[in-house]
């Protein structure tokens, strides 16, 4: 998905790029929440603070090489780490964390 950072709220958009599922799908809704995935041994997960946020996604989004549209996408950066929640999550690969990534941002008790 791409993400669509207006004045007063961000947006999740779908792309005509689907993957090898086809799952895409053509539409536009609010952003809640962002969650930053990372490999751990256990599944956790925690509210992060924008500094930690913020060296995490500069690994993750483009970074264009002319410094004037650099100077752009860092305040579009700045923009999108005030207006969301933001979260880490620390998963292995199943079900389980998909289940804790949901109950957490959407403010439901995870069951251990």
């Amino acid at each position: 998905p791409l993400l669509r950072i207006g004045n007063d709220e961000v947006s999740v958009c779908g792309t005509p790029w689907n993957g090898k599922h086809r799952l895409g799908c053509r539409m536009e809704a609010p952003l809640q929440g962002l969650c930053i995935l990372t490999r751990a041994d256990v599944n956790h997960m925690e509210r992060i603070t924008a500094q930690e946020a913020r060296i995490l996604l500069l690994q993750q989004i483009y970074r264009p090489a002319d410094s004037d549209a650099m100077k752009q996408t860092m305040l579009l950066l700045e923009r999108l780490l005030t207006s969301v929640p933001l979260y880490r999550l620390g998963c292995r690969p199943d079900l389980d964390a998909a289940k804790l990534a949901y109950e957490t941002m959407g403010g439901r008790k995870h069951e251990a």
